[in-house]
């Protein structure tokens, strides 16, 4: 399960909503939208929907069209290595090495 949360400001409003994904065996990826407190805690039902693209594309795109418009939280989402502007991290070797006195 991952999580993607936005913040909207509209009209004077702020809505803040969580999208939950649940990937299910059929291969159909189960999307529940939350509307949330400014605690982040959901408010009442989510809103049910489905999507044939897997968890990491939807949440990649979600992201990133959220990012462009500002929406994006970071803070209150899950699984970050799906971010925009993710780095992955350089793999550090600290396996020692012989030195030319033992070759």
């Amino acid at each position: 399960m991952a999580l993607t949360s936005l913040k909207i400001e509209k009209d004077g409003m702020i809505n803040h909503l969580q999208f939950v994904t649940d990937p299910l065996e059929d291969g159909i990826l189960r999307i529940l939208l939350y509307t949330c407190g400014a605690d982040w805690l959901p408010i009442g039902e989510p809103q049910r929907s489905g999507d044939i693209r897997t968890e990491e594309d939807y949440h990649r795109n979600l992201r990133i069209e959220a990012t462009k418009q500002g929406h994006y939280v970071k803070e209150f989402s899950t699984d970050p290595q799906w971010n925009p502007d993710y780095i992955e991290e350089e793999k550090v070797d600290d396996t020692p090495q012989a030195s030319p006195e033992e070759t």
